[in-house]
């Protein structure tokens, strides 16, 4: 039991003894990736900065490095590259969309 406990911790995957402990742990990751992804907001906000307009928002060279990243990342981590990429492509166009309505939101204001 000893071991299993520390496989758990180094990998944090436990072995659950029913549907509401695993329910419970799916809990307690949405709520770490809720958290992480409001930690990305933060940084696109940053990159917003140094952007010069709308035209600037999509960055494709990066979008693809991005992506190429989390489909190794995903293969690595036993996750379909494929369903990890789907993924990302939605995160990423909310990001873009989000930029997008914030350069529009300026230019009507005049400031971009």
């Amino acid at each position: 039991m000893k071991g299993q406990n520390a496989a758990h911790q180094n990998t944090g995957k436990a072995h659950c003894k029913n549907l509401r402990e695993v329910r419970r742990n799916i809990d307690r990751i949405d709520k770490r990736m809720v958290g992480l992804l409001s930690q990305r907001m933060h940084y696109v906000k940053q990159a917003m900065r140094f952007k010069r307009g709308i035209k600037r928002v999509r960055a494709p060279a990066r979008e693809s490095r991005v992506i190429q990243r989390v489909r190794l990342l995903a293969e690595k981590n036993g996750f379909g590259a494929d369903a990890m990429e789907s993924i990302y492509r939605v995160i990423i166009e909310n990001f873009v969309r989000f930029e997008m309505e914030h350069f529009r939101k300026r230019a009507k204001k005049g400031d971009c």
